[in-house]
């Protein structure tokens, strides 16, 4: 029988960032700049449990204010309903309520496109 990773106490927000802190140590090591994205809003996606929203919130609050990262890309930001902030902007959504649509695309591209331009130009 296969079990869900949730019954097998699941993925934390603090397993998820010491895995970020691990990446960048090694990326810091060749030399190479580090940005970090925030998780979108997945309310209403198959398998949904109200404790992923509260470990996605605690996952993104970590990230928006560690100082580990070059830069982070706030996609939460970028896709949330401003009235809901716990599902994605159903003109952004490409209607499974995981992944953007088209305008959902263009806006995260041009978020990522100002966090980094700095290092690009």
């Amino acid at each position: 029988m296969c079990r869900s990773p949730e019954s097998r106490g699941g993925v934390t927000a603090d397993m998820l960032m010491a895995g970020n802190e691990e990446m960048t140590k090694k990326a810091r090591t060749k030399g190479l700049k580090v940005y970090c994205a925030t998780v979108t809003p997945r309310t209403g996606v198959f398998g949904w449990k109200p404790s992923h929203e509260a470990e996605r919130q605690k996952l993104n609050q970590m990230i928006r204010t560690s100082s580990l990262f070059d830069g982070v890309i706030d996609f939460d930001k970028a896709l949330r309903n401003p009235s809901h902030p716990q599902i994605m902007d159903m003109r952004l959504d490409s209607g499974d309520h995981l992944h953007p649509g088209v305008l959902g695309g263009k806006r995260m591209a041009e978020m990522a496109f100002e966090v980094i331009k700095k290092d690009l130009l």
